[in-house]
């Protein structure tokens, strides 16, 4: 019998129990018929030896047949078991999102090797390793339900249904990153909700991308605004100063009227430098672009920015040794640069330093994609860094929108960085803002490079002009 249960526990094949149980049951009968019978036992065996020896040999002889049988099927199933297991080790630790299973407690009893980099680990979470989600993913001591979030874990487990969330977390090595987390059940049974099994995949770069594009759009968006805006402005502009010229022409200086006419002529220009610079962000000012050496125009507008800021400030200049040639407006750039040396004044109150360096750079094509740049290739970089107290990191991403400032009212036209936006799109290049508070600005201009002079003064054309 205890062959039998072995046998079913082992195959749960009932034609073999059934095979087994009826050989087991003729013998039992056999010995039981003949005891009756009164032979006794031991005329029994002395009379009936050979035919108890032939069904015993019979009996087991069968048995043996099928258990061998029956361990050659165990031994495929346990090597088909072992396959599929190893064929789902292998894709559950190879497939590109990361995966982690986790119980009630919130604590990580499997990940993959995707989750394993994704958390900068290289070692694996085991039974002796193991750790709760909140430390491993956000760093904290205690859930995130008990800081009033939403956790996703305990909500399936309540529901028993899947749960999609977006979160957002910062990484020291990387800033701020979007992680998209999907919590399945795992379930037994009876339908009980056992495990959860949670795919946690970096969006960072797709929103970003996104954001790129929102920000692309409104921007283009405002500046075709502002550019028809700036067009009527300045028509009016023109009959204004035009009418007040020739008033001035028929009036005396000591005039009262001829006063009030200086007035209104010099409200008109600060109102004509609004309109270029509106004009300059919605990319439709009229310019003359020609090939010009880059490091000549910041050395050419070098006394004027220094005659602009106070002795307070000094200003650095670090050119690179091959020359950069781009097709620029030459007004346009120093406009640039001007806007760029004022917002770096009003942000060193007390003084610092403003450092100009240009050099060559060479983008590649995921790099251009990270950050929404054109094409690939090489480029003459501009940049402009100070000290200073640095960007908001809330509002950093409003700073090239018109009429935006943190000044007070009457104190900035919030047209500078605008301009300079503009200015860069205009000649097909792109900028870049990196600060943070308290230690300081960087601004970095791109604009694509079509020569650069060596030290030997000999140009290496790179594209044609």
């Amino acid at each position: 019998m205890n062959c039998t249960i072995t046998a079913y526990d082992l195959y749960r094949n009932k034609k073999n129990i059934i095979v087994i149980s009826v050989s087991f049951l003729v013998m039992l009968l056999l010995v039981i018929a003949n005891i009756l019978n009164g032979s006794g036992l031991k005329n029994l065996l002395s009379e009936n030896l050979n035919s108890i020896l032939i069904i015993f040999t019979a009996v087991f002889s069968g048995i043996i047949y099928y258990l061998s049988l029956n361990m050659r099927k165990l031994q495929r199933t346990l090597v088909r078991k072992e396959t599929s297991e190893s064929l789902i080790e292998n894709v559950f630790q190879n497939i590109g999102d990361s995966i982690v299973v986790l119980d009630r407690n919130l604590r990580i009893i499997k990940s993959n090797d995707s989750f394993n980099r994704f958390i900068c680990s290289n070692q694996k979470l085991t039974d002796s390793n193991i750790k709760h989600c909140f430390k491993v993913l956000y760093g904290l001591d205690m859930p995130c339900y008990e800081s009033g979030e939403i956790c996703p874990v305990m909500r399936v487990f309540e529901t028993g249904t899947p749960y999609k969330l977006i979160k957002r977390n910062f990484a020291p090595e990387r800033g701020w990153i979007y992680m998209e987390i999907t919590t399945y059940p795992v379930k037994d049974n009876e339908g009980n909700v056992i495990y959860c099994s949670q795919t946690i995949r970096d969006i960072t770069e797709v929103i970003k991308h996104d954001e790129l594009n929102f920000n692309e759009k409104k921007i283009e968006s405002v500046g075709t605004l502002a550019g028809g805006i700036a067009h009527n402005f300045n028509n009016m502009l023109a009959a204004i100063v035009c009418y007040g010229n020739l008033a001035k022409m028929k009036l005396k200086n000591n005039d009262t009227a001829y006063q009030y006419i200086e007035k209104i002529l010099e409200v008109s220009d600060k109102v004509s430098y609004i309109t270029s610079s509106l004009l300059a962000y919605s990319c439709k000012s009229i310019i003359n672009p020609r090939p010009l050496k880059l490091n000549e125009i910041v050395r050419g507008i070098e006394r004027t920015i220094k005659s602009h800021i106070s002795e307070k400030i000094t200003v650095k200049l670090n050119l690179t040794e091959n020359n950069p040639v781009v097709i620029v407006d030459k007004e346009q750039i120093e406009k640039l640069i001007m806007n760029l040396v004022d917002n770096s004044v009003d942000a060193m109150p007390c003084g610092g330093e403003i450092c100009i360096e240009t050099y060559i750079k060479e983008i590649s094509s995921e790099y251009a994609k990270s950050k929404g740049y054109g094409n690939p290739g090489n480029y003459a970089c501009m940049t402009f860094t100070d000290n200073g107290i640095g960007i908001d990191r809330n509002i950093r991403h409003r700073i090239f929108d018109p009429f935006f400032t943190t000044k007070e009212v009457g104190k900035g036209d919030g047209l500078g960085l605008s301009a300079v936006y503009g200015i860069v799109k205009q000649h097909k290049g792109y900028i870049d803002c990196f600060s943070e508070e308290g230690k300081g600005t960087t601004f970095k201009i791109y604009f694509p490079l079509i020569a650069y002079e060596s030290k030997e003064s000999s140009y290496f054309v790179l594209e044609a002009i």
